[in-house]
């Protein structure tokens, strides 16, 4: 499953917003202040990417500065994220008819229910290439669970534990928490 056009359109709508509002206050890249989607690629955004996700108080700056333009259903997306992200290293373990199942490998070992953003995920990494490490964002969107737009490849020898245990640990974290369909509030 991935987002229709119209969330999409309304996902990049306010994650420019942001991108160019943190970058302007705190100067990370040299984008244009113009960041519209399918103009700037992912490779483009990921300083200023890295920082909002390690910065998250830059978020509650956006939200509080007038400039951002938000409509109220955005300003509620971006509250939202900033309440219900999760930024991390995660392991692509497997598609499934609506989603993809991403595990959480720096906190818990959670399993997250995972939607595309422009793509289906099994059609950009066919499950011959799984499972895939990648560095992300979760973020809430529409009731469903997506990433930030970019999926930062890592090497499995960066990993703690051997690529043979991945089946292990997601067997007993399906059979510990299940997947979940939803992202936590932070604490």
């Amino acid at each position: 499953m991935k987002l229709s056009n119209r969330e999409i359109k309304e996902f990049y709508e306010v994650w420019f917003k942001l991108l160019r509002v943190v970058n302007e206050k705190h100067n990370i890249s040299p984008l244009s202040k113009t960041l519209t989607h399918g103009e700037v690629s992912s490779e483009e955004t990921s300083d200023l990417r890295d920082y909002i996700w390690t910065h998250p108080e830059c978020i509650d700056e956006a939200i509080t500065n007038e400039n951002i333009d938000l409509n109220d259903r955005e300003m509620s997306v971006l509250k939202d994220w900033r309440n219900r992200y999760i930024y991390s290293d995660f392991i692509m373990l497997e598609h499934r008819s609506n989603h993809t199942v991403f595990m959480d490998i720096k906190n818990d070992m959670r399993l997250y229910a995972v939607t595309g953003v422009t793509e289906l995920l099994k059609k950009v990494y066919p499950k011959r290439l799984m499972p895939i490490v990648v560095k992300t964002a979760l973020l809430p969107f529409k009731s469903k669970i997506i990433y930030d737009g970019s999926l930062g490849m890592i090497s499995p020898d960066e990993l703690e534990f051997p690529r043979d245990t991945y089946s292990n640990v997601y067997r007993h974290a399906k059979k510990s928490w299940g997947t979940s369909f939803t992202l936590p509030h932070k604490e």
